[in-house]
């Protein structure tokens, strides 16, 4: 029998992004506006402002982000979902290929390429994969029916307490 699990994390709005997203379209509208204002009767120059606007609007829409985990038979893939409209693959790994897991703890360093896939540190994993030869610190918060379906293919050794 197959199992299957997934679930979706909606990274939350904080309020740097907020302003961030401000920031970018109050740029957006003024470099619009100064390109219209300097060449009237250049026809090009809507097209430049339509482009610095479509610009403008490419950058707000990556603040709109998820994380989507999925788990199927041992085999797990973590993917970026950027306004619900583009999907990234973060990391696919076999369960095999974890070699330690704990939760994170946020205060210490880590020596392999630090993948952070979730908001919510105060309740994020700790999963170390050596996927294709990299060594990877995978960071993210897994629901309690995911945790348990990693249970069945993960070795027991490998999770450990720090």
């Amino acid at each position: 029998m197959d199992s299957f699990c997934e679930q979706i994390v909606v990274i939350k709005k904080t309020t740097k992004t907020t302003l961030l997203k401000i920031l970018i379209w109050a740029f957006t509208i003024i470099f619009s506006c100064i390109v219209l204002l300097l060449t009237p009767k250049f026809p090009p120059a809507l097209l430049v402002a339509a482009g610095i606007l479509y610009l403008g609007y490419k950058s707000s829409i990556k603040f709109n982000l998820e994380y989507e985990y999925t788990s199927t038979n041992g085999s797990v893939d973590v993917d970026k979902i950027i306004n619900k409209t583009t999907r990234k693959n973060i990391i696919s790994f076999e369960c095999k290929e974890v070699e330690f897991v704990c939760k994170f703890e946020s205060d210490k360093t880590y020596k392999n390429k630090l993948l952070i896939c979730t908001d919510q540190l105060d309740d994020a994993y700790l999963f170390t994969v050596n996927s294709k030869g990299i060594k990877y610190d995978l960071v993210f918060s897994p629901n309690a029916k995911l945790l348990d379906s990693f249970k069945h293919y993960i070795p027991r050794s490998v999770i450990a307490k720090r």
